[in-house]
């Protein structure tokens, strides 16, 4: 959602998880917020709507060559950190 939201230069509220901090660091722009209730989500979105516009996104970083060339990235980077699963 945050890709789809960067690149029509939209903010949308974020989930304050490290993930989301590294998407949002690699757009350029966004909004974050505790994930820790319901009512913390409802809290963001009406402030979303009711505050002033967030600023999103580097031109270039909107692109989606660009972009997903990054998400890749990000991807295997973070798959190569995992600890490997349960074999089948």
């Amino acid at each position: 959602m945050v890709a789809e939201a960067s690149a029509r230069g939209t903010p949308a509220p974020v989930a304050d998880i490290p993930p989301s901090r590294e998407v949002l660091e690699m757009i350029g722009g966004g909004r974050l917020f505790r994930p820790d209730t319901a009512e913390r989500l409802a809290e963001e979105v009406i402030r979303h709507f009711t505050s002033d516009p967030v600023p999103v996104g580097h031109s270039e970083a909107q692109r989606w060559d660009v972009f997903g060339a990054r998400i890749e990235a990000l991807y295997l980077r973070l798959t190569a950190a995992a600890e490997p699963g349960p074999s089948v």
